[in-house]
């Protein structure tokens, strides 16, 4: 399980990574939750949401996508697009929880 801290406009969010997921365009990437200070220590760096879009495509392809195949140009843009569904899902999680 890896541990993303994200600073966002309402607080910072701790985003946990399931990395057995097969394929990373299949449902929710993260579990979303309040930091706690022992979760603090454990993840590797704080990252503002507006910059966490690069780490997040990376995750996509570290994980791949399982047996789903697409032409490449198609696969880039679906990656794309997980990765604005997941950031925007932080930003509301952020805003509906630490506001």
């Amino acid at each position: 399980m890896k541990r993303y801290l994200i600073s966002t406009d309402y607080g910072d969010v701790l985003a946990e990574l399931d990395e057995s997921e097969r394929n990373a365009l299949d449902g929710p990437l993260f579990r979303l939750s309040r930091p706690t200070p022992e979760a603090r220590q454990d993840a590797p760096f704080e990252v503002p949401l507006s910059a966490f879009s690069a780490k997040v495509l990376d995750i996509l392809e570290g994980l791949g996508t399982g047996d789903f195949r697409a032409e490449p140009k198609v696969m880039e843009l679906l990656k794309m697009e997980k990765a604005t569904e997941e950031l925007t899902r932080i930003e509301r999680w952020a805003k509906a929880n630490l506001a």
